[in-house]
Order: C-alpha cells, then structure tokens, then sequence
C-alpha cells in the first residue's frame, strides 16, 4: 500500500479526524472529515471547503486559541519522539460544540529516522464504556457523574465508588483525564457541581 493509498483510505471514515503537519505545525494534508469538520465549525464554512485553504495554516488558523496553545504543546513533546496514545480531550471549532474526543500522535519520520512532522488521528470518545477503556478504573465514577448529574456530588463521594483515597482519586482522575472531576463534568454540559 502506498501513502496515498493508506491515505485514501483515511477518507473512508467518517468519525475520524486525520492530518500530518510539518515541523512547524502548519498542516500538510488533512483527511475529508477534517476537511467537512472544520468547514462546519466556522462561519461563512465555504471559505474551508477547499483543502487548499487548509494546507499551510496552524491550529491558531483553525481553532480557539486555548486549543491551539494545547495542539502545539502536544505538537512540541511528538517532535521531540514522544507519542500520544489514547488520550482524552476536549475538541471543537471556534462556532461548534466542545465534544470529548480519543487522540492519537505521532513524529513522521524520513528515510534516515529525522522527526520532520507530525501526524493524528482523533474520533469521539462516545459513552463512558468507551472513556472507562481509555482511563481503567474510572467507570463506576463516570457513570455515577451522568446518572446523578442533578444531586451535587463530592469528589469523596466519587473517589469511595472508585475505591480509591481521596487524594489519590484526585491525583489519578487528574493524570488520566487531564482535568479536574468539575471540568471534566462541565465539558460534557451537565449541570453537576462536584464538591470537595
């Protein structure tokens, strides 16, 4: 299979954002639901309905700068050799919903092993079963979080679902979710206010 086979195939898949950037983060192709996804999100969408007017820009180009700040932080440490596997994050245009998303990156390589880019996937995160596979351990809490999003919860009630300290679940839920358990809940847009 050749890359623009491989690439072809990315098409193919409609939930599944894809892209490779340069060492500068200016992307350098982006499949067709990064291409529809992004065309959608902004006003006036015609202006991203050709590739053309995605190839060459940033993230800054593309998205909420707090979003952006993030991609190229990620951007940095994939440059650096490192992958981003399975990580949960939120995602959205500057006009669409924040939406719970699955990523993965990696460095693009040449022929003599140089990093020279980087390349991703993301694709929504879906329900908590699919987030319990990306943060083992978690499931009980999630899905105490979506069915008692009305009550106020504390982070003791949930760290004791999840038979874990206090301390510990805070540390662990931070490590594997990248926010606190109220941002966590606030971005899924329930109303649940975790307490100490």
């Amino acid at each position: 299979m050749t890359p623009s086979h491989f690439a072809e195939l990315l098409d193919f898949l409609p939930d599944v954002l894809a892209w490779v950037k340069d060492r500068q983060s200016r992307y350098l192709w982006v499949n067709r639901a990064f291409l529809i996804q992004y065309s959608l999100d902004h006003p006036g969408g015609k202006e991203f309905a050709a590739i053309e007017n995605i190839l060459g820009k940033t993230d800054y180009d593309l998205s909420p700068p707090f979003l952006a700040d993030q991609f190229r932080l990620d951007d940095e440490q994939v440059l650096a050799g490192h992958r981003i596997v399975n990580r949960l994050e939120r995602v959205g245009g500057s006009q669409g919903p924040m939406v719970w998303n699955i990523t993965d990156k990696i460095p693009v390589v040449d022929a003599k092993g140089a990093i020279i880019g980087t390349a991703g996937m993301t694709r929504p995160a879906g329900p908590v079963g699919r987030l319990e596979a990306t943060a083992p351990g978690f499931g009980p809490a999630l899905a105490h979080m979506r069915a008692h999003f009305h009550h106020e919860i504390t982070n003791r009630d949930l760290a004791s679902i999840s038979n874990m300290s206090l301390r510990a679940f805070e540390r662990q839920f931070r490590a594997a979710f990248h926010l606190t358990p109220q941002d966590f809940c606030e971005g899924f847009g329930c109303a649940l206010r975790v307490a100490r």
